[in-house]
């Protein structure tokens, strides 16, 4: 059975490096779409989902498994694109 993204994030919190690289390979490529929309430099949008995600691990600690975790994604690659 394929676990979910609210269990893959529970497990990164945890530290599992290996979830959270299994949320990056679900979510890459609709959140490189996503960016887009804001970046019209594709190697720009690359770096800012690349930042996305840094960001979004090291912040796995405040992540509510209870929320979406594609919306919370978003939400950081947006503010990513606004700086």
């Amino acid at each position: 059975m394929v676990p979910g993204d609210s269990e893959l994030a529970e497990r990164a919190r945890s530290g599992d490096q290996a979830a959270f690289a299994e949320l990056m390979g679900r979510h890459k490529h609709a959140l490189y779409r996503y960016v887009r929309r804001y970046i019209s430099a594709s190697d720009d949008a690359f770096d800012i989902v690349q930042e996305s995600f840094v960001s979004a691990w090291l912040a796995m600690d405040r992540y509510d498994s209870s929320r979406s975790f594609a919306v919370w994604l978003r939400r950081i690659a947006l503010n990513k694109c606004r700086d």
